[in-house]
């Protein structure tokens, strides 16, 4: 742990020098020489836990009633946190490179407490030190989330977000709270042990605890319908935070269910509540990947487009989970091992391809001044690097082979395929509704992206920003270019990560073993490296045949157009309105459509927009009528000292009487 606690120092480190240290500029230098120092000595603490496989632990008493400063970190945990280090640190880089250094002090001080609550919130092994830590992350993602705050709509999704980190944070508090009381102390073993010997479940407890921490968790982690707040938020932010917030922080909530499940007793008393949580995630997973698809192919906007394929990937790592769970309840180890190691590389894999989207969606936003697709356009010619790093992204993002994508969702495929052809009916009717929401999500996801590829990077420019566009410069290229090179290779790399992933999986399924997987795996990187090698011998022929050739640029055939222009191009709208014309009952789509009149119209207008269906259909309505209700309560704030003095001697006298014996 001394690694890990050295990399806590830097952070907070780093958070003090950017508040307090000399001029701006170097005050942001030193934050920035910090917050790299900190994400180097994690990432290799991290990397030292998996290798060695022991759980290491510190502990110091704390004041607090209760609280301990109780750190741990086995190899659950250590997975969990190369998202955080890793993309931590480059994300910064990125951020540095784009101008934020810049900004005001409180930004890399606020940077910094995030990675710093993320990383204590995923090695706390006690309640009182984990919801704090809970809540610093979820305070300091709000004011980088709200620090554009002049930028239209940035004060609404900060607020969004802020409502929801404080009611999932509320669940929690509950949740421990009970869970506590009843185990006798605070500390996550006394409770883990509490919980796994069946003493908490009897009757409606059991469930109110499994949803206290469902909606608490699953908050975090983007799931529907709690994802309400992280199309709001991703936009706002800065690009290289929304990198950061997608690829790591939106696992802790993920992170959180899985020791949660790791706390279930798998037979035994409580039993059912192991198998009914696999279910649940299944479900939830299945639901929020198909929405978050098909509202990401609805948008225009770049950032609220990739914020919605992270509920996608959020569904698909949660489908994988539950799968886990229902084939370890169903005595199917072996399954459930590859199953859970599918969406434990998931966790990582998208870390990458997340971040690496991110990324890049926010330099070609600055470059254009656009968050708009409809408004970019031939930034592929212009922005070679940030451009094609991208479509590296896009095409993990999407499971094409040989990308990182493909590595972690053939895990989940082949998990889901062989419980569907198994024997035990309930396991079969699981991986069959795994297979196909997979491959539905897989299929949209493909045509999400190939929109985005086709309207903002292909064609001609379509604003004057676009055409005038410049490549960032070369510090803003080192993020992009290291995780598209781990996109790159992650299918590959696939039978040399089984090892790795043994340890992880084994903190929910014991008896797990992933060498019958090594076969496979080995067949599906060999797969990829071929279409390495004969991607290498066509670009190698296609070089030997034109080398010696004059190669000339001419317009393709223009349906007799004279003279094409950019606004002729298929848009966003247009693009995806087949397809989700089919999906109309799930994602509305409002439609405006203005005639050209006249003999020589000089203009038509045709404008799309897709509603936050369960923000304007359950939220909205929700809060209105908590706002009506709570309203009337008005009646008691009427300004009256004597009246209040009176309500605090009620209360006072009630508890007396509450609590006198017998």
């Amino acid at each position: 742990m001394t690694l890990f606690l050295m990399a806590l120092g830097c952070l907070f480190a780093a958070a003090a020098a950017s508040l307090a240290g000399p001029g701006r500029v170097f005050a942001g230098r030193l934050a920035l020489a910090g917050i790299f120092s900190g994400c180097a000595l994690g990432l290799v603490a991290a990397l030292q836990a998996l290798a060695g496989g022991a759980v290491s632990a510190y502990e110091l008493p704390w004041s607090l009633p209760g609280g301990r400063l109780s750190v741990g970190m086995d190899a659950l945990t250590a997975w969990f946190l190369l998202p955080v280090f890793g993309l931590g640190g480059l994300s910064a880089i990125h951020g540095a490179a784009s101008g934020t250094s810049g900004r005001g002090r409180g930004h890399w001080a606020a940077y910094a407490l995030l990675l710093a609550g993320m990383a204590i919130a995923l090695t706390a092994r006690n309640a009182v030190l984990f919801l704090a830590a809970w809540e610093g992350m979820a305070l300091a993602s709000f004011v980088l989330v709200a620090e554009d705050s002049k930028r239209p709509g940035v004060q609404e999704a900060s607020w969004i977000y802020l409502v929801a980190s404080q009611l999932g944070a509320a669940c929690l508090i509950l949740f421990f709270v009970l869970a506590s009381s009843a185990a006798g102390d605070f500390s996550f073993a006394e409770i883990g042990s509490y919980v796994s010997d069946g003493r908490a479940f009897s009757g409606r407890t059991a469930y109110l605890l499994l949803a206290l921490a469902f909606v608490g968790f699953g908050t975090k982690a983007g799931l529907v319908p709690f994802h309400v707040w992280l199309p709001e938020a991703h936009p706002a932010a800065p690009s290289h935070v929304s990198a950061l917030m997608s690829g790591a922080m939106i696992k802790t909530g993920l992170y959180g269910l899985v020791r949660l499940a790791t706390w279930l007793p798998a037979s035994g008393p409580g039993a059912e509540l192991f198998e009914n949580l696999g279910w649940t995630l299944l479900v939830v997973g299945i639901v929020s990947g198909v929405v978050g698809v098909l509202f990401a192919l609805a948008q225009h906007d770049l950032k609220r487009l990739l914020a919605y394929s992270s509920v996608e990937n959020i569904g698909i790592i949660a489908l994988a989970i539950g799968l886990a769970l229902i084939a370890r309840a169903h005595g199917a180890p072996g399954l459930a091992a590859v199953a859970m190691a599918g969406g434990l590389l998931h966790v990582a894999y998208h870390a990458a391809f997340k971040g690496l989207l991110f990324l890049g969606a926010g330099s070609l936003i600055q470059a254009t001044d656009e968050h708009e697709m409809d408004r970019m356009g031939g930034l592929l010619r212009r922005m070679p690097w940030t451009a094609g790093t991208f479509v590296i992204g896009a095409a993990a993002i999407c499971a094409i082979p040989p990308f990182s994508g493909f590595a972690s969702e053939f895990l989940a495929y082949l998990s889901a395929l062989s419980a569907g052809t198994g024997s035990d009916q309930l396991l079969a009717f699981a991986g069959i509704a795994a297979v196909g929401s997979l491959a539905l999500m897989g299929a949209l996801a493909v045509a999400t992206f190939v929109k985005v590829v086709g309207i903002a990077l292909l064609g001609q420019p379509r604003t004057k920003a676009s055409a005038e566009a410049v490549e960032m410069a070369p510090m803003g290229r080192v993020a992009p270019v290291a995780l598209a090179l781990v996109c790159a290779a992650g299918g590959i790399a696939l039978p040399w990560l089984l090892p790795a992933l043994t340890a992880p999986v084994r903190a929910l399924i014991p008896a797990a073993d992933l060498a019958g997987t090594a076969a496979s795996a080995r067949g599906a990187s060999l797969v990829c490296a071929g279409l390495v090698a004969l991607a290498a011998m066509w670009l190698a022929l296609r070089w030997l045949l034109l080398r010696n050739r004059e190669r000339a640029v001419s317009l393709t055939w223009d349906c007799g157009f004279d003279e094409p222009a950019p606004r002729m191009q298929y848009t966003a709208s247009s693009f995806a309105q087949p397809l989700l014309a089919v999906f109309a009952r799930i994602v509305p789509v409002h439609s405006r459509y203005e005639e050209p009149s006249g003999y020589f119209p000089d203009q038509g207008k045709f404008t799309s927009h897709t509603p936050a269906m369960f923000s304007e259909r359950l939220y909205r309505p929700a809060f209105a009528w908590a706002e009506s209700l709570l309203g009337r309560l008005r009646i008691l704030q009427h300004g009256q000292l004597h009246w209040y003095v009176l309500y605090v001697a009620a209360i006072l006298a009630i508890l007396l009487v509450w609590k006198l014996p017998g």
